[in-house]
């Protein structure tokens, strides 16, 4: 069954396509520039973008139903090539939220959820592994399209590389649609099977259900709290360092590097961790790393000591790295497979919320005048990751009756 390695391939090539919308700080400053947009309207339409995306993942849930999965790759194609070249004819501020915040935000929400839903039903022995490499292309595109994006604008102007970027990123998942498909029965039969004793699925739980559960609340509750102090660490290292704790600017450039690199690697080796020991064993781990990493933290802050603080953005980043590869993993553990597609979808409004810790971390850094008081809170976030993690061992064992084996 070697064309599964096939399937795998596609799939990392169609998430560096969907990762366009990691590249959009290239965008900022030539648009600016060109069009005399505000640094908030410049923010407001990545921010758009991301809340289209959670519309666009859900919206496959509800049309994986009707239509086949390479139809849908097919359309999401469509909706990010679209998005992002006509981007390249507006010069209106109002008119690129309608085209790359919107039309382009559906479509990598769409590409997103399908290929997180497909590529890893090939892989039962190794789900988590090759979970863990799809997001892993995911973080690391905006290194690949980032340079290819500044190269663009600078040799053909910001709206004309829209317009390449957009016929780009449409070929590259036009041609992966054709590979996207769950395996039929046979060739399931004949797929390696997972040799440790890691359970399952426990039951098969329709959308509605899993939203009456407690547990379900309890655990998007963990992975908002992980994925808004990564975010928060990984939007203000380079201040906190520079202003701080007097760092220099190629430090603190070199952190944000460092702390890329990871979060993207952290994504494929808990990957393999979860297929190694489970579920349950794995997310007390992430959410150990998610409390040091904020403790860590909180002491660099206020002690002003550079390598500490390193220590606990590293520890930030696995811990976030971890929290992103283990979504879709955890969600299918605990919910079933069924309705994979729409319960991820409930699930990735994560992403709204998690997006709101950099600009709470801001404000409170802007009313305290430094960063000691933020270094504070995400310490007491940290400890309510933890205390929400307790919470959720209390519901998974009463839900289940029994742990993992």
């Amino acid at each position: 069954m070697k064309k599964r390695f096939l399937y795998l391939a596609m799939g990392c090539l169609g998430f560096l396509c969907l990762g366009v919308s990691y590249a959009w700080g290239v965008f900022v400053v030539p648009l600016e520039k060109a069009f005399g947009y505000s640094r908030t309207a410049t923010s407001l339409a990545f921010t758009v973008c991301c809340a289209m995306f959670s519309i666009g993942v859900l919206l496959v849930g509800q049309l994986a139903k009707k239509l086949k999965v390479g139809v849908l790759m097919k359309m999401a194609a469509l909706f990010v090539g679209c998005g992002l070249l006509l981007s390249g004819f507006t010069r209106h501020i109002a008119l690129l939220y309608l085209t790359y915040s919107l039309i382009a935000g559906i479509g990598i929400g769409m590409g997103y959820n399908i290929l997180i839903s497909v590529v890893p039903s090939w892989f039962p022995d190794m789900t988590g592994t090759a979970t863990g490499i799809l997001v892993m292309c995911y973080a690391f595109s905006s290194a690949f399209l980032s340079p290819v994006v500044a190269k663009l604008i600078g040799v053909l102007g910001v709206q004309m590389a829209f317009r390449v970027i957009g016929l780009i990123c449409f070929t590259g998942l036009f041609l992966v649609s054709f590979f996207i498909r769950y395996p039929n029965m046979e060739e399931y039969r004949e797929l390696p099977k997972q040799k440790l004793r890691v359970v399952e699925a426990h039951k098969e739980i329709e959308t509605g259900k899993m939203l009456r559960m407690p547990l379900f609340y309890v655990y998007f509750a963990l992975v908002v709290l992980i994925g808004g102090i990564g975010l928060a660490v990984i939007n203000h290292t380079s201040p906190i360092m520079t202003e701080e704790m007097l760092a220099t600017t190629a430090l603190a450039t070199t952190m944000v590097s460092i702390n890329a690199i990871a979060n993207g690697s952290a994504r494929m080796v808990w990957g393999m961790i979860f297929d190694r020991i489970g579920m349950m064993a794995t997310w007390v781990l992430i959410c150990t790393f998610g409390l040091a990493a904020a403790i860590v933290v909180c002491i660099g802050i206020l002690s002003g000591t550079v390598v500490i603080y390193i220590i606990g953005s590293v520890l930030a980043m696995l811990a976030f790295g971890g929290n992103a590869s283990t979504i879709p993993l955890i969600t299918r553990t605990l919910f079933g497979s069924e309705h994979f597609a729409e319960n991820y979808g409930m699930m990735n409004f994560n992403a709204l919320f998690s997006a709101l810790f950099p600009s709470l971390i801001g404000t409170i850094q802007n009313i305290s005048g430094g960063y000691r008081v933020p270094g504070m809170v995400i310490l007491a976030l940290g400890i309510l990751t933890y205390a929400f993690y307790l919470i959720f061992l209390l519901l998974y064992r009463k839900e289940f009756g029994r742990e993992e084996k």
